[in-house]
């Protein structure tokens, strides 16, 4: 593989790691409101407030999660099937496959990764099922409670009994105490995720810079404090 091919994974897996951090700073900080707002003139305003809370605590959640999935499929990809295609299709995502294999067999030769114990809850099968894809069993889990009303998502807190038993009829339900994330029979812990994805950026130099009307920036990492990137002009890049 080409040594810019391999710079562009390295800098889509450092952009994938930051997205995961600052959605992780922001879930923090949300969740150390204690008081949800609401319109009490509204009949339906404690209601409202409650679904935009679930909704932005989520937003976060699925975030993190998109990110470890991606991260997870170029360092881990599918297996190559051995079985020899008979269509134009099959023979596409037969080379896709082969390629990804080769690129990830590469990465682990050539990068300074941490190990593979750190990584352990971006490899973990069950974890990464949880990260994507998980409308393909959606269908098959809420149909095994037959008529008992079942719920898309829910907030709670894993040490409280009543929020477990409720944890029991909703398909994505994140325990924000803990940070488990519970969707349909599979969890993962995404501090364990999120920890992961830190010592990955971590190890990784940033050598990506991008182009934008001509004009080029190179990436400046903010520090541990503040995870994140801070564009700035090359001083060889005139405007």
């Amino acid at each position: 593989m080409q040594p810019e091919a391999l710079l562009a994974v390295r800098g889509e897996i450092k952009m994938q790691c930051f997205r995961a951090m600052n959605a992780a700073e922001e879930l923090e900080n949300y969740l150390k409101v204690k008081i949800v707002n609401y319109d009490q003139a509204d009949p339906d305003g404690l209601g409202r407030a409650l679904i935009a809370y679930s909704v932005d605590v989520w937003a976060r959640v699925h975030t993190i999660l998109s990110a470890a999935g991606i991260v997870s499929r170029i360092l881990w990809p599918l297996t190559p099937s051995e079985v020899p295609p008979k269509t134009r299709a099959a023979r596409i995502r037969q080379d896709r496959a082969i390629e990804a294999r080769e690129r990830s067999d590469e990465i682990w030769r050539s990068w300074p990764m941490p190990a593979r114990t750190v990584l352990g809850p971006l490899e973990n099968r069950e974890v990464r099922n949880a990260f994507e894809h998980s409308e393909n069993g959606a269908a098959e889990w809420i149909e095994a409670f037959g008529t008992r009303t079942v719920r898309a998502y829910g907030v709670g807190v894993e040490s409280n009994p009543d929020s477990r038993a409720d944890s029991k009829g909703v398909f994505r339900y994140f325990f924000h105490d803990t940070w488990r994330v519970k969707i349909g029979d599979g969890d993962c812990n995404l501090r364990g995720v999120v920890t992961a994805l830190n010592a990955l950026q971590a190890s990784l130099p940033f050598e990506v810079e991008m182009s934008v009307g001509g004009i080029e920036f190179r990436p400046v990492e903010m520090g541990k404090s503040t995870p994140g990137l801070h564009w700035e002009q090359r001083s060889d890049s005139a405007i």
